[in-house]
């Protein structure tokens, strides 16, 4: 194989000016490329860009124009690239200046779709990311690429993207319909003989009028608002096989109907706890679980904050309790196993006490009991200000408050509890 000894040089100027020097025109193998100047793209995004992989066959010609795609990105302000060659072909580096601003962007009007509105742009621009440039190259393309993906034609329904700010100030890009979408206006159900049709409206109206009609969302909506009032009475398998989305006349948006089948009535058959050793069965009793009745999964649920705030009290204030349903559906029963995760152990340390005079403070502190070493109860502070506020203990007393603070190398917490005097009530004047 012959090569040359010159090394190209070709830069980009905003102007679009070019100069190089003369180059060969036997295309040899992309052996290798390096990018220099990036902030926000990663290396192997301008590559795929480029449409000039490791591998291809290049001459200048080739050079060129994948120089000219990557200016077209709209991401990149300058473009300029050298090439010498090594052993196998040339070693080719790409010089560029992005765009000085990316921002996040979003999809407001696509609720429930931004994940395949993300595969898509994905798909058709391997630059794209979680933050974007503003330029009408960018801001063009994607729209173009969105209303492609989703089917929308009509003005009013296209999407387009500007740069907007939030409450706070910060700015992003957001992809939004000229009209926005329909949002749900009316919920109805058929199919339902458990629960009446009224419960059932209200329970869905609250969260999902006024919502950007999406399907996805909406039975998100139905699994948050629906499903736990019939878990409550053992109808662990409901079902909501059909949707259907109506306009509603005279309006930009839909009424709904949900097809409910609420299958048949479980019930708790065992419920066992893990994670605590011989703290288990003690623990099983605080959750005050109902056996061998219809499963009601609302209290399975309090029950489980129960052992929750039972483990909190004996100084594991990270504690989490995490529900594993294992559903027999030819016995139509339910085994809940509840297992604790109790993290790290917290003791009472420190007590500091503000607002009391040095009569009031020795005799407050005395009457406290937990002792520094003991494991931090977290109720205990509030407990004991209710004590001494029910017990009329201070006189003139106004608000009183707690608050704990802990140590993490240490595990040690400290309490302060706050007193303050009752305010003097304003005079009543008399009219003159």
């Amino acid at each position: 194989m012959k090569f040359f000894a010159a090394i190209l040089l070709c830069f980009c100027a905003p102007a679009g000016q070019l100069a190089w020097a003369q180059a060969p025109e036997v295309a040899f193998p992309v052996a290798s490329v390096r990018v220099d100047g990036l902030r926000q793209l990663r290396e192997e995004q301008v590559v795929a860009a480029s449409g000039l992989p490791v591998g291809a066959k290049a001459t200048k010609k080739e050079f060129d124009a994948a120089m000219q795609r990557l200016l077209a990105t709209g991401y990149l302000d300058r473009v300029g690239y050298r090439y010498e060659p090594v052993a196998s072909g040339y070693a080719l580096t790409w010089e560029v200046r992005e765009v000085s601003v990316f921002y996040p962007v979003s999809f407001p009007d696509l609720q429930g779709k931004e994940a395949e509105a993300k595969a898509a742009l994905t798909k058709t621009d391997p630059l794209f990311g979680e933050k974007i440039p503003a330029t009408d190259e960018v801001l063009r393309r994607y729209a173009r690429t969105l209303n492609d993906t989703f089917g929308l034609k009509a003005d009013n329904d296209i999407l387009r993207g500007k740069v907007v700010s939030n409450d706070t100030g910060e700015l992003r890009i957001e992809f939004r319909a000229t009209k926005p979408l329909p949002t749900v206006y009316k919920v109805d159900f058929r199919g339902n003989k458990l629960l009446p049709g009224e419960e059932l409206r209200v329970l869905a109206a609250a969260s999902a009028v006024g919502l950007v009609w999406d399907e996805a969302a909406f039975r998100k909506v139905l699994e948050l608002r629906i499903t736990p009032v019939y878990e409550a009475r053992g109808r662990l398998r409901v079902r909501y096989p059909k949707i259907e989305a109506t306009p509603s006349p005279g309006l930009n948006a839909v009424d709904v109907m949900v097809e409910v089948e609420e299958g048949e009535e479980y019930k708790l058959r065992k419920v066992s706890v893990e994670g605590l050793g011989k703290s288990n069965e003690e623990m099983l009793r605080a959750g005050e679980f109902q056996e061998d009745l219809p499963a009601n999964m609302t209290l399975v649920a309090e029950g489980a904050k129960k052992i929750e705030a039972a483990v909190r009290r004996n100084g594991y204030l990270d504690a989490r309790v995490n529900e594993v349903r294992e559903v027999d559906d030819a016995a139509k029963a339910v085994d809940v196993e509840l297992i604790v995760e109790p993290g790290a152990r917290y003791s009472f340390e420190t007590l500091e006490i503000r607002g009391l005079d040095i009569i009031s403070e020795p005799a407050i502190r005395k009457m406290w009991k937990m002792e520094r070493g003991d494991p931090f109860n977290p109720e205990y502070p509030d407990q004991f200000l209710e004590r001494i506020r029910t017990e009329g203990i201070l006189d003139n007393l106004g608000n009183t408050r707690s608050r704990y603070q802990f140590d993490e190398s240490t595990r040690g917490v400290t309490v302060t509890l706050t007193f303050e005097g009752e305010k003097p009530k304003p005079e009543k004047r008399r009219p003159l």
